[in-house]
C-alpha cells in the first residue's frame, strides 16, 4: 500500500463510492482504475490471477476509508463468476460502478483470428466472443443485485469503433495486422447489451457503453500514418484519452444518460 503518511494535500478525498473494474491490467483498465482511485474511488479489480493485479493494488493511490480489493478471476467461468458474486455478498459490497474493460485486442496473436475469414477459425471465433462478449454477460448478472444496492450506480462496458463500423482492409495492407470477424461481432453485441440493460434496469441503474478508437501500441508505422490520415485529430488515441470519457459517464453529471455509445474516436467514424 502507499505510505499512509503522506501529507494530506496529496492524498485522495475518499468519495464513498466502489467501482468494479474487470480487466483491470489492461491498458484502458489500469489507467481508469489510477484516475479513479486518484480522485477518491475503492478500487474492485477484477482480473487473471498475476504479479501485475497484485502491483496494481499496491500501486493505487489510497486515502483513509479508501479501500481497495482484488479478485483474481477468469471471468469466462461461469463458476468462477459464482464465486465472485458470493465474495462480494459475503462483504455486503454495494456496487456504484461496474466497468467492463476485459477482451481480446483486434490484433491479437491468436492461431486462427487474425487471417481472411476462410482462415480463421471456429476456436478463435468462440475465444473471441467468449473473452469480449460472454463475461460481460456473466458479470453483468452477477453484479446486478449489488449495483440495485447504490443510489447512482452506472456500468459502462467498453466497445470498439468496429462495433458500429466495418474495417477498412488498406489499413492494414503490408502489415500482419488485421481485423477479425470475431471482433467486430463481439463489440457490436456489447452495444446491443447496453441498450438491452439500460431499457430493463433503468431507472435504478444506467447502462452506456463507450466506442474507443485506434489506441497507439507501437503498430508499424505505415498503419499509423493510414490510420491517422483517416482521423479527423490525426492521431491514434491513448488510454488517457478513454478514461475521462468512462469516468463522465459512470458520474453524477452523467445522471440523464442511458443506453448510449459514445464514440472516441478522434472523428473516425465521422468519416
Amino acid at each position: 500500500m502507499k505510505d499512509r503518511e503522506q501529507s494530506t494535500s496529496s492524498q485522495p478525498i475518499p468519495t464513498g463510492r466502489n467501482i468494479l473494474i474487470a480487466g483491470a491490467t489492461g491498458v484502458i483498465g489500469r489507467a481508469l482504475a489510477n484516475s479513479l482511485a486518484c480522485n477518491g474511488d475503492s478500487i474492485l479489480a477484477i482480473g487473471l490471477d498475476s504479479p501485475g493485479l497484485s502491483q496494481l493494488i499496491e500501486d493505487l493511490p489510497t486515502a483513509e476509508n479508501q479501500t481497495h480489493r482484488k479478485f483474481s478471476i477468469d471471468a469466462t467461468n461461469p463458476d468462477q463468476v459464482s464465486k465472485l458474486g458470493q465474495e462480494l455478498e459475503g462483504l455486503e459490497i454495494k456496487l456504484d460502478g461496474f466497468v467492463h474493460a476485459i477482451g481480446l485486442t483486434s490484433h491479437e496473436p491468436l492461431p486462427g483470428y487474425v487471417a481472411p475469414l476462410a482462415e480463421q477459425t471456429l476456436t478463435a471465433w468462440n475465444q473471441a466472443i467468449s473473452t469480449n462478449l460472454t463475461t460481460a454477460f456473466l458479470l453483468a448478472q452477477t453484479l446486478h443485485p449489488h449495483l440495485r444496492r447504490s443510489q447512482n450506480a452506472a456500468v459502462v462496458f467498453v466497445s470498439s469503433i468496429y462495433g458500429t463500423v466495418g474495417a477498412d482492409p488498406a489499413l492494414y495492407e503490408g502489415t500482419s495486422m488485421g481485423n477479425p470477424l470475431a471482433y467486430g461481432a463481439s463489440k457490436g453485441g456489447l452495444n446491443q447489451m447496453t441498450r438491452y440493460l439500460a431499457a430493463e434496469w433503468g431507472p435504478s441503474i444506467r447502462v452506456n457503453s463507450v466506442s474507443p478508437g485506434g489506441i497507439f501500441a507501437n503498430q508499424p508505422d505505415d498503419f499509423v500514418q493510414r490510420y491517422n490520415a483517416k482521423t479527423p485529430l490525426k492521431r491514434m488515441a491513448n488510454a488517457e484519452d478513454i478514461v475521462g470519457p468512462i469516468a463522465f459517464l459512470i458520474g453524477k453529471d452523467a445522471s440523464y444518460i442511458t443506453g448510449q455509445n459514445l464514440h472516441v474516436d478522434g472523428g473516425f467514424t465521422s468519416l
